[in-house]
């Protein structure tokens, strides 16, 4: 048997509970399936289902499925030694894959409207990391993005539209996003404030080589 963080056969693969983030599922969940030759394609005993949280990470998520799927293999294994385990085969053609993240996958694309990008922050936190390189007047700084969220604002991708101790607000192809937190490299994430100390930023300033840049 196996633990598979969701509801197959949506999101078969190595990155499930990102792929689910990044979709914008509203449901989340864990599936007990039997394994047979393919890629998460065996037929499923148990269903867990949770409500998909607006602001969660995936880290946050992983836990929180976890826990689910730890309840779910102890119920499983109780019906399977009572021979009550009754396994469905999966719909293959409503099937989608969660292929194995890189971390190129966490550079920024500022080129998609703010929700997206919102997404993509969490779906990437904490792991590969959702991050650009940030035009200063010490020279650009690599920076892993942490708490942020959706703005209204306006200006091309990637472009700084306002700074303050609160945070950056950063153009996107629709809508902006207030980043709270950066964590530049070496160091421990940080909120802008502590990050704009010897550093200056100014409007007009930008994201540099984000995703989808030509």
């Amino acid at each position: 048997l196996n633990v598979h963080a969701s509801i197959l056969p949506r999101h078969r693969g190595a990155s499930p509970i990102q792929a689910a983030i990044l979709a914008g599922d509203e449901e989340v969940g864990v599936s007990i399936m039997k394994l047979d030759e393919g890629m998460d394609t065996g037929p499923v005993g148990l269903v867990g289902r949770l409500a998909a949280r607006e602001e969660e990470t995936a880290g946050e998520l992983h836990d929180r499925l976890a826990a689910l799927g730890a309840e779910l293999i102890v119920e499983a294994l109780d019906a399977l030694e009572q021979d009550c385990l009754d396994f469905q085969p999966q719909d293959s053609e409503e099937a989608t894959y969660a292929p194995k993240l890189t971390k190129e996958d966490g550079r920024i694309n500022l080129h998609q409207g703010a929700e997206l990008v919102w997404r993509q922050v969490r779906a990437m936190t904490p792991r590969p990391g959702c991050f650009g390189d940030l035009e200063t007047d010490r020279g650009d700084a690599r920076v892993i993005l942490g708490r942020c969220r959706t703005a209204a604002g306006m200006g091309q991708a990637g472009e700084i539209l306002e700074v303050s101790d609160e945070g950056l607000l950063v153009a996107c192809s629709s809508g902006a996003l207030q980043i709270f937190e950066l964590k530049p490299a070496g160091k421990k994430m940080m909120t802008v404030k502590a990050f704009l100390n010897g550093r200056g930023i100014a409007p007009g300033s930008r994201f540099k080589g984000v995703s989808g840049d030509r």
